[in-house]
């Protein structure tokens, strides 16, 4: 009887080595994205008017250049309103906040009313010349 109890205890050990080195022998690489502020709210703008808003994105360790690409997801009657800088598709560096500056112009003959809607950032390492690989792409989300 004690034969058994020795077996099941290595028995233990070993499934326990097995699933403690799966985390600890395959390192998974996650890229760690964010936006602060999240939105862009303005109460009071005005038809004609010109409002800017800087948001940062954030990386938690940067390790490749980041391709971002901007999808700004609004009614169409305000799409052309709003611009981004440094424009819809961008490099982002091996920094921890780079900065999107997100234009609105107001037209003179505007309808008065509130409006909404989100712009989507999703990103990709970028691959060099004759390299090819499978990532994922992470992204973020402004209101």
């Amino acid at each position: 009887m004690r034969f058994k109890q020795v077996k099941i205890s290595i028995f233990s050990l070993f499934l326990l080595a097995i699933f403690v080195g799966c985390f600890l022998g395959f390192a998974q690489i996650a890229q760690a994205l964010g936006i602060s502020p999240p939105w862009v709210i303005n109460h009071q703008l005005l038809r004609g008017s010109h409002f800017e808003k800087t948001v940062y994105i954030t990386q938690g360790t940067p390790e490749d250049l980041l391709h971002a690409v901007a999808e700004i997801n609004v009614p169409e009657n305000i799409k052309s309103w709003i611009t981004l800088k440094p424009g819809n598709e961008f490099t982002i560096p091996l920094v921890k906040l780079f900065p999107v500056t997100i234009a609105i112009d107001v037209p003179s003959d505007a309808k008065l009313g509130g409006y909404g809607g989100e712009i989507r950032i999703t990103t990709q390492p970028e691959t060099k010349e004759g390299e090819s690989s499978v990532s994922i792409g992470v992204g973020v989300a402004i209101e």
